[in-house]
């Protein structure tokens, strides 16, 4: 899977979750309505898997915005919407054995 492209578009958006502590509160602890917010975390969620994927590492800013969108995607009662390549990509790395 190393076609994976990387999304520039959202590395400043992850960077800055990871840096705000007060954003970062505010994902994890408060619900949302924003849907344009929601659109932007979706391609952060989807960037942040490929990343991993590709890379099979994630540093430590990574990290913590995983766990802000997981925080803040169990608050909101929130299913994540899926794609075709996401889909793809995690049903490859499921069944994905290393030698």
């Amino acid at each position: 899977m190393s076609d994976i492209e990387n999304d520039d578009t959202v590395d400043p958006i992850i960077y800055h979750i990871g840096k705000d502590d007060l954003f970062g509160s505010f994902l994890e602890k408060t619900l949302n309505n924003d849907a344009e917010l929601e659109m932007e975390l979706t391609k952060v969620r989807r960037e942040l898997l490929f990343r991993y994927c590709r890379d099979n590492n994630l540093d430590d800013n990574e990290i913590r915005v995983v766990k802000v969108i997981a925080c803040h995607c169990f608050h909101n009662e929130y299913v994540f919407a899926s794609s075709f390549r996401v889909d793809f990509t995690m049903s490859y790395y499921r069944s994905y054995q290393p030698t």
